[in-house]
């Protein structure tokens, strides 16, 4: 193998073929080299060798012509690449460092390459050759950056609620902030807001100037969120902090006196003797005032003595009164329903002297009226009856035959009576005088009117009496008995009557019982609470003497009105206008609008039927109960058969002709009674925050428990109740326990 024969073999020229690789020219040139076996190369000049053994040659040019070689392919490889985006930055002077910006946004390009190579037997026999196309360009993403040196950044202002000072007996709260501000931040609002659960109750607005303010109106026993907020900025726009809530609440548990029937200014002397000074007329030394002490008895009876700390004199509304002061330790008196002091501050009236005739001081006039019952009396200006002695059942108890008026064109009012002002009035008048605010209570007495017990041959005229009257059998509105002769002409009475006996006697808006007298333009509008008694909304009963040629002379009832309801525990015998009017009692033109719950619409008993109704429906004239308005049974068979129902247009028709006036006459509050707070008995609680009248008895109990708590706090509790408590339900009658008992502990008697 490798070696070159004798003589070359001759062959065709073959077919020309693209050649591998190239040929020069001309071959170069080169040194003969140190033999090596040839592979495939025809020397110039074949050396002379042996002649070796005979072995297949390689590279040789075979005698016949081979086939055709296999010749060499072009190979190619495609791809896609993408083109990086490149990121360009600018400077701006303008802006702040950190503050940069994209002035263009960039995007990737794509490029297509295109590599080829030839192959020849599976082998790469040429470098590869690559043919770049773009088929998207490259942008270039530009990106501004500022250069300007930032100022320095301002501190945030930090705000702080440092103290929450309560005043309970003011219900208020005053809220105290603190705030750092160090780099003047400027702030834009300040708001504190006081939540009730999520309700918004109050909304406040501070400054920066102003980090105090005064939170008005708040409840008690209420657990009251803080919240505030604080806007501001610092040079980049509003920002807002919140602070953490805070709580607030207003509990208030004090000694108030409640329930008072009555308070008096009693001075001790040396040697331990009491007096009453509710009547001075000179402002006491200072060492006289430290021998005084007020007297305050409730309307249970219950007393509570307080060392007086001064007196002073005042001026209130043009009135000359002495101002009373005490104090105690816990003891507070409300000022108004929503705030309270802690002191007792008490008022009287200055005594002002009778002029002439003319009296300006209740406890005069009745000393006078006591002294002579056959005189003439005028009043020149409201009076007060309060703590006027009452030792006897009325203020001028026997017979009156006297007048006693305002002076003349005028309508006073004698205010705060705790006793009927007359026990009999004969042969005498009472006229142009108003009673306001009759707190009569005497459960234990028959035969109670704010008036009179009886008139006879007397006129009773232009009076407008108002309040509550308690008493035990034979209650009326005005007077009790209207005896022969007696005459009462446009009076009303506005108010409560309430009658706790059980004899069956009678209790009515205007007279009790009517004998030979007479009742014209009278006006009633009043609730009546009775146990068992004759009822009428106007008169029980009214008699002319069975005198059948009297008829309408004496025992009549005209032009008259009745508003209000009846309530009766024990039926018997209950008319909202009248009980009976038998013997010849003459109605005429009268109108009720009474609302009765146990009883008759109108007329009260069966005399209504009594001898076919020849001494009572007989009589009845123009009567009238309004349709939708009064209410009650008809339980007899001429229940409707002289008194008929018209509607509320006609009857306001009808009662504007009975031209009565005493209803509209005007009762102004004394001074002293509105700087007291005098309340009745059934509106001691009424005004107390979340007062609620179905829980009433609840409070009355809860009052009997803890007698010397303040009205919230017995409201507050008596609410906490379950529906089904007993406290909520019945009324207490007694509670026994020792002082320092609490309240599971005690004997408790329903």
């Amino acid at each position: 193998m490798g070696t070159v024969p004798d003589e070359a073999p001759k062959a065709e020229k073959p077919e020309y073929t693209k050649p591998v690789g190239t040929v020069p020219d001309e071959a170069p040139k080169a040194e003969k080299p140190e033999y090596t076996k040839p592979v495939g190369t025809v020397p110039d000049e074949a050396p002379k060798a042996e002649k070796p053994e005979y072995t297949k040659p390689v590279g040789t040019v075979p005698d016949v012509a081979p086939e055709r070689e296999e010749l060499p392919a072009l190979h190619t490889d495609i791809r896609t690449e993408t083109i990086p985006k490149t990121i360009t930055e600018e400077s701006d002077s303008s802006k702040f460092i950190g503050d940069n910006s994209i002035k263009q946004v960039g995007e990737d390009g794509e490029r297509q390459i295109v590599t080829s190579y030839e192959e020849l037997h599976g082998k790469k026999i040429s470098e590869p050759v690559e043919t770049v196309t773009i088929l998207k360009e490259m942008k270039p993403e530009i990106l501004v950056k500022g250069t300007k040196e930032k100022p320095k950044e301002k501190t945030a202002p930090v705000l702080t609620l440092d103290r929450t000072n309560t005043n309970v007996l003011d219900r208020s709260a005053n809220l105290s902030y603190h705030l750092v501000n160090t780099d003047g931040v400027k702030i834009n609002k300040i708001t504190a807001t006081i939540k009730d659960g999520n309700e918004i109750v109050k909304t406040v607005d501070l400054t920066s100037e102003q980090l105090d303010k005064q939170v008005e109106d708040l409840k008690f026993y209420k657990d009251y969120k803080i919240e505030t907020t604080m806007t501001y900025d610092r040079g980049k726009g509003e920002e807002t902090a919140t602070l953490e809530e805070k709580p607030l609440r207003l509990d208030l548990k004090k000694v108030e006196l409640k329930n008072i029937a009555s308070t008096n200014l009693v001075k001790v002397s040396e040697d331990g003797l009491e007096s009453t000074s509710d009547f001075m007329s000179e402002k006491p030394s200072d060492e006289d005032v430290k021998k005084m002490y007020l007297k305050i008895t409730s309307r249970d009876n219950k007393v509570t003595r307080l060392a007086v700390d001064k007196i002073e004199e005042v001026t209130e509304e043009g009135q000359k009164l002495y101002k009373i002061t005490a104090e105690a330790q816990d003891l507070i008196q409300h000022i108004d329903p929503s705030k309270a002091r802690n002191k007792y501050v008490y008022y009287i009236e200055k005594p002002h002297p009778k002029e002439d005739n003319v009296y300006y001081n209740f406890k005069d006039l009745v000393d006078a009226m006591n002294v002579n019952k056959n005189g003439t009396f005028k009043i020149g200006a409201d009076l007060n009856a309060t703590n006027v002695p009452t030792p006897n059942k009325q203020y001028v108890p026997g017979t009156f035959k006297g007048h006693l008026s305002s002076v003349d064109g005028k309508q006073y009012t004698i205010h705060n009576i705790a006793r009927p002002l007359f026990d009999r009035v004969e042969n005498g008048s009472v006229k142009n005088i108003n009673l306001g605010n009759v707190d009569i209570n005497m459960p234990w007495a028959d035969g109670i009117a704010p008036v009179a017990n009886m008139v006879k041959n007397a006129t009773v005229e232009d009076i407008k009496v108002t309040g509550n009257v308690v008493a035990n059998n034979n209650i009326a509105g005005i007077v009790n008995k209207i005896d022969s002769g007696g005459q009462l002409t446009n009076v009303a009475f506005i108010g409560k009557l309430t009658g706790i006996g059980d004899k069956g006697q009678y209790l009515a808006g205007i007279a009790g019982e009517i004998w030979r007298g007479n009742v014209a333009k009278a006006y009633v509008e009043a609730d009546i609470v009775a146990n068992r008694a004759r009822i009428g909304g106007l008169v029980a009963k009214t008699d002319n003497g069975n005198d059948s040629m009297g008829i309408g002379k004496y025992g009549s009832i005209r032009k008259s009105v009745t508003k209000g309801t009846i309530k009766t525990k024990v039926l018997f015998e209950t008319g909202g206008f009248i009980n009976s009017n038998l013997p010849f009692g003459k109605l005429e033109d009268n109108i009720s609008m009474m609302r009765v719950e146990n009883g008759e619409e109108f007329f009260g008993s069966s005399d209504l039927d009594y001898d076919d109704g020849y001494f009572t429906n007989g009589w009845l004239e123009r009567n009238f109960v309004v349709k939708g308005v009064s209410s009650g049974k008809h339980s007899y068979k001429r229940s409707r058969d002289k008194i008929k129902e018209i509607s509320q247009d006609e009857a306001n028709k009808r009662i504007a002709a009975f031209n009565i006036t005493a209803d509209k006459y005007e009762i102004n509050e004394p001074v002293v009674n509105r700087l007291n707070r005098l309340t009745r008995r059934e509106d001691e609680y009424k005004t107390t925050q979340d007062y609620k009248a179905e829980r009433e008895q609840a409070y009355r109990n809860i009052e009997k428990l803890q007698p010397f708590y303040n009205k919230e706090w017995i409201v507050n509790q008596g609410n906490k109740l379950a529906e089904d408590s007993n406290l909520a339900k019945k009324e207490v009658l007694s509670v026994t326990g020792d002082e320092g008992w609490s309240i599971r502990d005690r004997f408790i008697r329903y």
